[in-house]
């Protein structure tokens, strides 16, 4: 296909209740010596990962911009609680006029995420 003429590389997984086995891809990108990756997805794809507990660091861009439509987007409770909880507590903000980005590093217990 053009795609893998262009040296993409498909990894097929099994599924984990129904989706794409997050885990097994990423022990898969593990053996080929991947150890850091981004993940760049909507609500479905990073609640996955805060689930399953996969992320273990964050960045979040904040603005008052409306972005949608009706000046909405879509979350999860879960990004929300994220959210919520790492605003106040980040290791690096940055302003870039009335946008902020917050990076940090997820600390999981038994009631999070």
């Amino acid at each position: 296909t053009k795609i893998k003429q262009k040296g993409v590389q498909i990894i097929k997984v099994g599924k984990h209740k129904g989706r794409i086995n997050l885990k097994a891809v990423l022990a898969e990108l593990g053996k080929r010596g991947v150890q850091r990756l981004l993940i760049e997805g909507g609500k479905e794809v990073i609640t996955s990962f805060l689930k399953q507990k996969l992320a273990d660091e964050f960045v979040i861009y904040a603005s008052d911009k409306k972005l949608a439509a009706k000046g909405e987007v879509k979350t999860s409770q879960i990004m929300k609680n994220l959210y919520n909880r790492l605003k106040k507590n980040y290791s690096d903000k940055k302003r870039f006029y009335n946008d902020v980005r917050l990076t940090g590093f997820i600390k999981y217990n038994r009631y999070y995420p």
